[in-house]
């Protein structure tokens, strides 16, 4: 996820003891963020990409959106 943000020019560390939840919670915050012509690229490398361990990062993403 790090790289991921990184790769979209977002800063994105992981703090002490904090699960990939948490992490994923905040690099959707920082996506919704994004211009929207941006943020719509993101979602589509994600879901182009996806695997079962980015499923979750989907999952998490989108439910910010409801």
């Amino acid at each position: 996820m790090v790289g991921y943000a990184s790769g979209l020019g977002l800063k994105l560390s992981p703090k002490p003891k904090e699960g990939r939840d948490r992490l994923a919670g905040r690099l959707s915050a920082l996506i919704e963020k994004l211009p929207e012509q941006k943020k719509s690229e993101a979602i589509n490398n994600l879901l182009d990409g996806r695997s079962s361990q980015t499923q979750g990062w989907i999952d998490v993403i989108t439910s910010e959106k409801r």
